[in-house]
């Protein structure tokens, strides 16, 4: 029974978290700065699953600096339920591949906030 129980809040806790307005790597210094930020707007798509795939540093762009904090928002007010996954890098690194998947037949809006020192 406790087995269960466990299993049901650690789901309830994943759901709550995928679904949130805002995802956060990572924690913000007060020396911190703004070091890249994006807007990402994806249409919906009928018989699709929208994603987008967001890469630090862009092509030809080279900053040294190490990443602190990455936030994604939610820009939409009725919550556009997209689901963002660190798949390489992050905080206390230089590099970061965010990808932001969407529901089926659904877009979404949201902004990729990365800080650094």
């Amino acid at each position: 029974m406790k087995t269960i129980l466990c299993a049901v809040v650690v789901l309830l806790a994943c759901v709550t978290l995928s679904q949130s307005l805002t995802q956060t790597w990572g924690h913000r210094f007060p020396d911190d700065s703004l070091i890249y930020a994006r807007n990402v707007t994806v249409t919906p798509k009928a018989g699709r699953y929208p994603s987008q795939t967001i890469q630090y540093p862009p092509k030809g762009y080279y900053t040294g600096k190490y990443i602190t904090a990455i936030q994604v928002k939610d820009n939409e007010k009725k919550r556009s339920l997209f689901m963002s996954v660190l798949k390489r890098g992050g905080p206390y690194q230089k590099v970061a591949s965010i990808e932001l998947l969407g529901l089926y037949g659904k877009g979404f809006n949201a902004t990729v906030m990365i800080y650094g020192l």
